[in-house]
């Protein structure tokens, strides 16, 4: 990979504007993002699911329908952060498409809107000026997605999203699929998707899928090596794998300062949206906060890449 080509006055101008929304946020003491649990409903039962871990947490168990904010409320949410100002919402859940009248508001009235699903429903397209983002789940090859997901869905996930480059790849390594993390970007580039991003898995200390050790080093290689061969497919640069590993991200983690805010289903104020505990901090491996970072530290592949595909 060359890194020369980054280094450009367009680069640094674009990293000045990413700079200047997070000042201007902070001295306006309004997030720059929220992010919406639309529901607490999915039509999956993943392995490695944070959603459903902190929600037991709270409630011993998923809540029915009759606990959540109807369209109303949620619509009156929305307009309120837009006219605060916020310009960027992010749907998640559950699964946010199977409240997909919401997600058809959201994108009418916020500017950006990523939507995390499991790729099941089909996205549609909007009639608006700019299509939302579309954040897909695929966790390794057809077996190996099929088992983490629960259910026989590869297939049908892999026909929804082909050569829709609304759609972005999210590939969360976990000590199920880190061997294949090779093949999963093979599968997303052949497939013609705009681009694939890695999470490691955010688990509480000791959690069994956590990636430590030999394994740990196994993947960073392989995701050096990938960085090589596929370069502005992967939306990571070596700073943000770089912070994976350390965490060094954590103290100024814009979830914590309210940059970003989370909402349940229900209309309560979440910790982040990897759960409800500042005890996932430790083995956090979510890229907003990561990106957030080292575009705050001026590294330049890194602003190539977020200003491409925002967040």
């Amino acid at each position: 990979m060359n890194v020369l080509k980054y280094l450009n006055k367009d680069v640094f101008k674009r990293g000045s504007l990413l700079g200047l929304q997070l000042l201007k946020a902070q001295f306006l003491k309004i997030p720059i993002a929220v992010n919406y649990d639309l529901t607490w409903q999915c039509n999956l039962r993943c392995n490695h699911c944070y959603f459903q871990s902190s929600v037991k947490e709270l409630y011993g168990k998923i809540p029915g329908n009759n606990n959540e904010l109807d369209d109303q409320k949620w619509l009156q949410i929305f307009k309120y952060h837009r006219k605060l100002g916020i310009r960027s919402a992010a749907l998640t859940g559950g699964e946010p498409t199977l409240r997909m009248n919401l997600i058809q508001k959201a994108v009418e009235i916020f500017p950006s809107v990523q939507i995390a699903s499991n790729g099941i429903i089909k996205l549609p397209i909007f009639k608006v000026k700019k299509q939302p983002i579309y954040w897909v789940s695929l966790d390794g090859n057809k077996e190996t997605h099929n088992k983490i997901r629960g259910a026989n869905i590869f297939d049908k996930v892999i026909d929804n999203i082909k050569n829709d480059k609304r759609v972005l790849i999210s590939t969360t390594i976990t000590k199920m699929n880190y061997k294949e993390i090779q093949e999963v970007v093979k599968i997303g580039y052949d497939i013609g998707v705009s681009g694939l991003f890695f999470l490691t898995y955010t688990g509480y200390p000791n959690d069994p899928l956590l990636l430590k050790g030999e394994i740990l080093k196994k993947v960073t290689k392989s995701i050096y090596k990938l960085l090589r061969e596929y370069g502005d497919f992967l939306l990571i640069s070596k700073k943000m794998w770089e912070l994976y590993i350390n965490k060094e991200f954590v103290s100024s983690c814009i979830f914590k300062r309210d940059r970003v805010k989370c909402y349940y289903p229900n209309g309560r104020r979440k910790f982040c949206v990897m759960g409800n505990s500042p005890l996932l901090c430790e083995n956090c491996g979510c890229i907003v906060p990561i990106a957030s970072h080292a575009v705050t530290q001026y590294d330049s592949e890194t602003i190539d890449k977020m200003s491409r595909f925002p967040f």
